[in-house]
Parts: structure tokens; sequence; C-alpha cells
């Protein structure tokens, strides 16, 4: 579906999205999704006109992995210029914490992975994901 985009003061397109974790064995993982099974990358997405980029984060999670979530803590954003719309993007992202619903993709083209934080950068095929993930790890892991 297509959604209005959201900019800020300053004409970045605002998006909003979760970096999920879980401990599985003692390992901290992170939930990471991907359209083509290749490159993954967080559940986000565009903030709807009225809500809050917390409110974005939390539907983004649901949306696209079918888990209920809530915010533990914000992350520092991540910012890129989209290559196809030249668009100066700004996520605003969120450690998630797990609290209810069941894991499923929003269609079967969307595949879903928890990936150990110690290799999650592995998984991520542009640099600035591979570097955003790669200085979250201490962040992540210790909480």
């Amino acid at each position: 579906m297509e959604r209005n985009k959201v900019f800020d003061k300053k004409h970045n397109l605002l998006k909003a999205g979760g970096l999920i974790t879980r401990k599985n064995n003692n390992r901290k993982e992170i939930l990471i999704i991907s359209s083509d099974h290749k490159s993954y990358s967080f559940p986000k997405g565009h903030q709807e006109p009225n809500e809050t980029l917390r409110e974005c984060a939390i539907r983004e999670c649901f949306e696209e992995t079918g888990l209920q979530t809530k915010i533990v803590k914000e992350l520092p954003r991540l910012r890129y210029v989209n290559p196809e719309t030249k668009d100066n993007i700004e996520v605003h992202l969120y450690q998630m914490k797990i609290t209810g619903g069941e894991l499923r993709s929003e269609s079967k083209d969307i595949g879903l992975l928890w990936a150990p934080i110690e290799k999650a950068e592995e998984y991520f095929e542009y640099q600035n994901m591979k570097d955003y993930i790669s200085s979250m790890k201490k962040l992540l892991s210790d909480s």
C-alpha cells in the first residue's frame, strides 16, 4: 500500500523501525527481514501523517513480523540517500522487546531470520547497514 510520505523540516523522509532482539541459548539475536532472501534489513517503514515515530516503529514491526513489541530504548538514527528516489532518508530506530504475537512474514516473498548479533552485519548488503549494526553490537548485547 502506498503511504503518504512524511518529511521533516530539513526535507528528510522520515521512517522508523525496530531492532527486535531476543536471547536464545544465552546468545543475543536480532530479527532481520529480506524481500529477496539475499540482502537483509530491519523492520522499518514510512511514518504516516499524525503518527509519532515510536508508533510508526511499533506498527512497522507488527506489520512486517507479526510480533507485538514495546520499545526498550531509542537507538542512534540511520541516515542515507535512497539511490533510486534520491530522497534523504532518516530512520529512527529503537531496540524492541517482544510482548506477544506470532512470528510470520507480511507475505510469502518476505524472509525472516533470527541472526546472532555478533555476525549480523554479514547478512546486510549495503555498507551503511553493515556499519550501523556493527556499531550497535555492544549496545544491543548489554541489554
